[in-house]
């Protein structure tokens, strides 16, 4: 491919991206020896396989659902979706897992690392029409102090210039920034300035419409939005399989044959920071937990429960391994996942081959062996991975994301509402 070949074919595919308009594309072109006729061509080409606007998007969620106003449980999937619909942050996680600027139109680090400059974007509105300014973003981040330790201070320069002292240097801020905890909302109305807004919401159903204005050019597709908390699997299932739902996420890997023969559904998988944890109550001997991390069955519990989809713990070094007590007691933490159930089973039966008694508890004491359902990195004294799973979603096949491609998980930032569309 010749370099001019290959600019243009960027180019193109950041039209249909949305990243630039028809008119910066055609010029790019013209600049790179392109005719007239052709580079128009090649722009109508390229916009036919972007993203098309229109039509409601309906996801069935399995993880939190909502309040009497409206609102989803904290930490939840469904939280990360309605927080990104309404809101944006100052920086964001691309679909490749890259940071890039958002409502900052850029950021560096001061020499030292120890201030890290933001300089908003000056054509931020927020969704009652008053105009972003780096007040709001300070009181923001002010409000949400406690999440941001390593933060010495922050001060507003101007209008659009937000400066973060750290106490010391750290690479890792403009990742935390992107953090939906961090979306910025109006100092005086708390008014957000993301693409949709609430328009109705029940116990199970929160629906959004667009925002006709949205200042984020190429994004969010979709008229309006519903989301419904399904907490049932086999739910969620049905719901996708009958075309009651155009998206499903938490798919039970047992489902995925019945899947592959429904043909107006496409499947979906991302790795995530999901997993099955094995972990002791707040004042447990450590010691235990070490004595048994060395004989978990990792590879057989990925294969059995997950059918695959996923990858196995791995233990932190310097755990050696040792024989296992005699006997244990096992708490099994419930948490809406019905294979938490059947991986203890199996670790059961693992390590009674071993020689150990293990009595399966009713409820958690301090000492016990608790194994659930977790989200994020416990601290290594305290819990161990078993194995990670793999987010498995079902959307419909008119459903696109393009390059956009994510879940609405923590692999693209929880963006699947402003970056998918139908085609």
């Amino acid at each position: 491919m010749t370099r001019r070949k290959g600019f243009i074919t960027r180019q193109a595919k950041r039209l249909t991206d949305g990243e630039i308009n028809r008119r910066r594309f055609v010029m790019s072109a013209l600049s790179a020896g392109v005719t007239l006729p052709t580079a128009m061509s090649l722009a109508s080409r390229a916009e036919a396989n972007g993203p098309k606007f229109g039509g409601t998007l309906r996801l069935a969620i399995g993880d939190g659902g909502f309040d009497k106003k409206g609102v989803p449980q904290d930490d939840s999937d469904a939280q990360r979706l309605f927080a990104f619909a309404r809101g944006n942050t100052l920086t964001e996680v691309a679909a490749d897992g890259s940071i890039k600027a958002e409502l900052a139109e850029r950021f560096e680090p001061s020499q030292n690392g120890l201030v890290w400059t933001f300089h908003l974007r000056e054509d931020v509105r927020f969704q009652d029409g008053a105009p972003l300014t780096a007040d709001d973003v300070v009181e923001t981040l002010l409000q949400q102090r406690a999440a941001l330790p390593l933060v010495k201070g922050m001060t507003a320069d101007g209008t659009h210039v937000v400066r973060v002292a750290l106490l010391t240097p750290d690479a890792g801020l403009p990742r935390y920034l992107a953090h939906p905890r961090f979306i910025i909302r109006s100092a005086d109305t708390k008014s957000t300035t993301g693409p949709y807004r609430m328009d109705a919401h029940s116990q199970n159903c929160v629906r959004l419409v667009r925002q006709p204005d949205y200042w984020k050019h190429g994004h969010a597709h979709f008229e309006a939005v519903e989301m419904h908390a399904m907490p049932d699997v086999s739910m969620r299932l049905q719901a996708i399989m009958a075309g009651d739902v155009d998206y499903a996420d938490g798919i039970d890997p047992r489902a995925l044959a019945l899947l592959h023969h429904t043909a107006d559904v496409d499947l979906f998988e991302v790795f995530t920071g999901r997993g099955m944890a094995l972990s002791l109550g707040p004042f447990g001997n450590g010691a235990l937990l070490n004595e048994v991390l060395p004989h978990l069955p990792r590879t057989e519990l990925v294969n059995q429960i997950l059918l695959g989809h996923g990858k196995p713990g791995i233990a932190p070094e310097g755990r050696a391994s040792s024989a296992l007590p005699s006997d244990l007691t096992l708490f099994v933490k419930q948490s809406g996942v019905p294979r938490a159930d059947e991986t203890a089973r199996l670790i059961e039966a693992h390590l009674a081959d071993r020689g150990c008694s293990v009595r399966r508890a009713e409820t958690s004491e301090a000492a016990d062996l608790i194994l659930g359902w977790e989200k994020g990195a416990l601290p290594a004294r305290q819990a161990d991975w078993v194995f990670w799973a793999s987010d498995l979603s079902a959307h419909s096949k008119s459903l696109k994301h393009g390059s956009h491609v994510g879940s609405n998980l923590a692999n693209d930032g929880a963006r699947l509402i402003e970056r998918w569309w139908f085609a």
